[in-house]
């Protein structure tokens, strides 16, 4: 199966272009298996969604992740818990979605500071 972005629209029974073919940004399931940090790295700059299709090693990579964060705050829902302890990840999600708290660990939904970022962004972050 290749991955194609929601904004792809297929027909039910019409198979997605072969990955370098434009919509597909990922190659077909044994191959994403084998892929390395660089090649996963060049994928979420593309597009953070390719985050939650990553394995989990590559997900616990902060690096990775916080590609995928600049992109869209919400992408921390994908990360591993034991990234989500990490107040610097965590800064960079809130301020690009205050409401992205929801997804960080406890002791950061209790941070002043992150919590101040989250809230200026989004009043309604306040919530979590």
């Amino acid at each position: 199966l290749a991955w194609v972005p929601p904004s792809f629209s297929i027909r039910i029974g019409q198979r997605p272009p072969p990955f370098g073919g434009g919509a597909s940004l990922l190659p077909e399931t044994s191959i994403i298996r084998s892929m390395d940090r660089a090649a996963w790295h060049d994928v979420i700059v593309r597009d953070w969604r390719a985050l939650k299709l990553a394995p989990r090693k590559h997900k616990c990579d902060l690096r990775l992740a916080a590609e995928a964060v600049r992109q869209a705050g919400s992408a921390l829902e994908h990360v591993p818990a034991e990234a989500r302890e990490d107040p610097a990840l965590v800064l960079v999600a809130v301020r690009k979605c205050g409401s992205s708290l929801r997804y960080a660990s406890p002791d950061l939904q209790a941070n002043k500071q992150i919590v101040l970022e989250a809230v200026k962004q989004d009043g309604m972050a306040l919530q979590f």
